[in-house]
């Protein structure tokens, strides 16, 4: 299986790594303007699996973050042991789903 999957989208490869990167930046951008920074600096060479961001400028309950996110349908968790939480960063989401993930933190933030 794993080498089937592996031999199909081997030959994407270049546009999948395009499109993380592009969705990390585009996530770290929306999420900075609500005070919320990334967790591990973007490098170059890096595929990011996933958008970490620090919450140490608010006083977060974490395990509800999460709750709150999975109730609107993100697969997301706690970056255990310090105050950050990570979301998906996968190359088949869109702009759309990057201002849904934004509007679901500022709303948990505003309540």
């Amino acid at each position: 299986y794993i080498k089937n999957v592996l031999s199909e989208n081997i030959q994407y490869k270049d546009k999948i790594i395009s499109q993380r990167i592009s969705n990390y930046k585009g996530l770290r951008e929306r999420y900075r303007s609500l005070g919320l920074h990334e967790r591990f600096e973007l490098h170059d060479g890096i595929v990011p699996g996933v958008f970490m961001f620090r919450t140490d400028n608010y006083n977060i309950d974490l395990p509800e973050l999460k709750k709150h996110f999975w109730a609107h349908g993100i697969h997301s968790s706690v970056f255990y042991g310090e105050n950050t939480f990570f979301i998906p960063v996968h190359q088949a989401l869109q702009e759309s789903d990057l201002d849904y993930f934004y509007e679901v933190m500022k709303a948990f933030i505003q309540s």
